[in-house]
C-alpha cells in the first residue's frame, strides 16, 4: 500500500488546468527516451508520486498502449513538442480519475487511450493522431471528459463509446477529423455503440462543428439500435455532472521552469509531500 500525507490542508475537486510550460510542484520530471513513459510511471508508483511530468521530445513507447491501473496525473511541456509514441489503456477502480495534459500521443498500435471499466479519464489539450484501432475509446465508465482536444487519422473512429459509457466534450479548440482511414463502413468520427452509451458535448459545441471530414463524411451516426445518442447539453449540466462524482485529491502547486531545466524558480509556499510505500506490486499495477 501507499500513503500520501500533505503539510497543507488545501484541495481541489477535479482536474486543474496546468498551463504549458510549467512543471507542477512535486512531479516527477521525465527526460524524453525510450519507454519513458512507462519507466516513469513504475517509479511514480513505488515513490508514491501523482504526477509525471513529461519534458518536450519523443517518448518512445514502441506504439504499445500502457496500462495505467492506479490514479495519476501525466502532464507534457507542450502538446506540439512533447511527443509519446504509443497509447495509454486506462483501467484501475472506478472512483479513481487518470488525467492527461499538453502532449501528444501518436502511432498507437491499438487505442489511442483506452478507458476499460476502471478509472475515469480526463483529457485536456491532448492531441490523439494516427492511432490503429480506435482513437479515443472507453467502455462502461461515465466520469469522462475531453476539453480542447484533436483526435485525428485513426484507424477506426475517432471517439467510440461502449458497454453504457459516457464521454464529455467541451472547449472550441476541439478537433474530431479524418478518421476512419480503414474504410470500414461501422466507423464514425464520433460513435456510440447502443442506446445505453452516449456522447454529450457542452455548448456551444455541436457534433456538427467538432466532427469533420471523416472518412467518406462519416462524422457521426446511428448505432447498433438505430439511434444518435450523441447530444448537445448547456454548460452547467456538464459541470454539475463532474463536480458530483470527483474524488477530493491533493492540491498540486505549479513551478516555473527555469531556461537551463535544471533549477526551479523558487516558490515560498510549495507544498511539500512525505511518502511512505510499502509491499508496492509493481507487475500488479501495470501489466
Amino acid at each position: 500500500m501507499a500513503s500520501l500525507l500533505s503539510k497543507s490542508n488545501c484541495y481541489f475537486i477535479g482536474p486543474t488546468k496546468v498551463e504549458e510550460g510549467v512543471c507542477p510542484q512535486g512531479a516527477l520530471r521525465v527526460a524524453p527516451g525510450l519507454n519513458s513513459l512507462l519507466n516513469a510511471l513504475k517509479e511514480a508508483a513505488v515513490k508514491g508520486i501523482t504526477t509525471v511530468f513529461l519534458e518536450n521530445g519523443i517518448h518512445d513507447e514502441g506504439g504499445n498502449a500502457i496500462d495505467i491501473k492506479i490514479p495519476i496525473f501525466i502532464v507534457g511541456e507542450s502538446r506540439k513538442h512533447c511527443i509519446v509514441i504509443g497509447g495509454l489503456a486506462m483501467k484501475g477502480k472506478k472512483e479513481d480519475n487518470i488525467d492527461v495534459q499538453n502532449l501528444t500521443l501518436r502511432e498507437s498500435k491499438s487505442n489511442g487511450v483506452y478507458g476499460d471499466e476502471g478509472a475515469s479519464i480526463h483529457l485536456d489539450n491532448v492531441s490523439v493522431e494516427n492511432s490503429g484501432i480506435h482513437g479515443v475509446a472507453v467502455y462502461d465508465s461515465k466520469r469522462n471528459s475531453m476539453k480542447n482536444c484533436n483526435v485525428s487519422h485513426s484507424k477506426w473512429s475517432g471517439l467510440a463509446v461502449f458497454g453504457g459509457g459516457l464521454m464529455t466534450i467541451e472547449g472550441n479548440a476541439t478537433s474530431i477529423h479524418h478518421n476512419c482511414t480503414g474504410g470500414y463502413s461501422s466507423h464514425y468520427g464520433l460513435y456510440t455503440e447502443s442506446s445505453s452509451s452516449s456522447i454529450h458535448i457542452v455548448s456551444p459545441l455541436t457534433k456538427e462543428k467538432i466532427s469533420t471530414n471523416n472518412y467518406r463524411g462519416r462524422n457521426y451516426g446511428k448505432n447498433y439500435d438505430g439511434c444518435i445518442t450523441i447530444q448537445t447539453i448547456a454548460p452547467t449540466t456538464a459541470t454539475n455532472a463532474l463536480a458530483e462524482t470527483m474524488l477530493r485529491v491533493p492540491l498540486i502547486e505549479p513551478i516555473l521552469i527555469d531556461e537551463n531545466k535544471n533549477k526551479p524558480i523558487p516558490n515560498n509556499e510549495n507544498t511539500f509531500w512525505e511518502k511512505e510505500v510499502v509491499d508496492m506490486d509493481i507487475h500488479h499495477l501495470f501489466h
